[in-house]
């Protein structure tokens, strides 16, 4: 976004149960048509099967939309989400994965682009969503309360997540609705892919995800036992490993420096490119991306392609991440934000424009 750091992980809003689709306005299908060409067939696909030129570099892949199987939602297990359910994943995308947040889009062209997604199955014209699952307000942790908690998910959750990593006995085997591999979430995991908080958590455990092995508990657990997983859950969090442990910035878009090197993100009749490709800078000089055209585009740098030692640097150095090591959408022309190479290892950092990484749009920095 400009201006704004939007991390995926602002699900819930507090104590109440979401907006059913019926409160919301509804979207027109066909202005939506246009919004979808524009961001989203080159994950989705024209036909919204999750077929787009970058669905082969995803994964998990790209949803398709003809089933009407939606994973995030505050709907029961099977259900079909409200719209302000997806309206919450377009704005805030899902963390770790290839859906960047969209919430620089107006409000009514993500109502528009929803109307036109819903067009894509039949169920839209057949059912309604379910009763959104309200949400009480999280209880204070106790020794006791993360006890019983570890003693319900050993019942209910290890032999898929195990010891909360995601390595129990039935892992490795589960496939989603499409025949996908389907790895159990690491909820030792600062962040799960639609939020951090605990009420994020109380969702996913009580409503499940749609077209994936996990099902949905608020049949058979209580608000109370439900709680109980959610706090043993997050004592699991505490010391986060690896990549998420990596803080990510909430301040807002600051000047680039008068020595910053550009880069410009463009699209167009030629192909999709950094320009230029490669640049070589010193420590301590920053680099502006700017989207020159054909956006949306954004700066993910490549974990792997870092200098060890040098990735929370590098974060730190980055304008309104939206993930780690991830830039801002940025969707109008003239959008930038700016990477500082401030206390970072010498290097070849390599990155790519996350939405157009499969049209070959990458490219490097070369720190000296």
């Amino acid at each position: 976004m400009r201006s704004k750091a939007l991390l995926a992980v602002l699900v819930g809003l507090g104590l109440t149960a979401f907006t059913p689709s019926r409160e919301t306005p509804a979207g027109d299908p066909g202005r939506g048509k246009a919004v979808y060409e524009r961001f989203c067939t080159q994950c989705h696909g024209p036909r919204g099967n999750g077929g787009g030129e970058v669905a082969a570099y995803a994964n998990p892949r790209p949803r398709d939309f003809r089933q009407g199987l939606f994973k995030f939602r505050s709907t029961p297990y099977g259900s079909l989400p409200t719209v302000a359910d997806l309206d919450r994943t377009v704005s805030h995308g899902l963390y770790g994965t290839l859906m960047p947040p969209f919430g620089a889009i107006n409000p009514r062209a993500r109502l528009d682009v929803i109307a036109y997604i819903q067009t894509f199955s039949p169920r839209w014209q057949k059912e309604q969503p379910g009763q959104p699952i309200a949400v009480p307000a999280e209880p204070a942790p106790t020794p006791a309360s993360v006890a019983s908690g570890r003693t319900l998910f050993a019942n209910a959750c290890s032999s898929c997540h195990g010891d909360g990593s995601g390595n129990g006995p039935l892992a490795k085997s589960l496939v989603d609705a499409w025949g996908n591999p389907d790895q159990p979430a690491d909820l030792t995991r600062r962040h799960i892919k639609t939020g951090v908080e605990g009420q994020d958590i109380y969702l996913r455990l009580m409503t499940g995800l749609n077209g994936t092995p996990m099902p949905g508990f608020a049949g058979s657990l209580s608000p109370e036992q439900a709680w109980d997983i959610v706090q043993y859950v997050e004592s699991l969090r505490l010391h986060p490993p690896g990549m998420d442990s990596i803080g990510m910035s909430a301040a807002p878009a600051a000047p680039a420096p008068s020595d910053a090197v550009t880069i410009e993100m463009v699209g167009d009749a030629k192909g999709y490119r950094f320009e230029p490709t490669s640049v070589t800078i010193h420590v301590g000089q920053a680099v502006r991306f700017v989207n020159k055209i054909g956006g949306p585009h954004n700066v993910t740098f490549w974990p792997d392609s870092i200098p060890a030692g040098a990735q929370r640097q590098l974060q730190a150095g980055m304008q309104n991440t939206s993930g780690p090591l991830t830039g801002p959408l940025l969707i109008n022309p003239g959008d930038a934000t700016t990477v500082s190479f401030t206390g970072v290892a010498p290097g070849t950092y390599k990155f790519y424009c996350m939405p157009h990484l499969a049209l070959g749009m990458h490219g490097q920095i070369i720190v000296q």
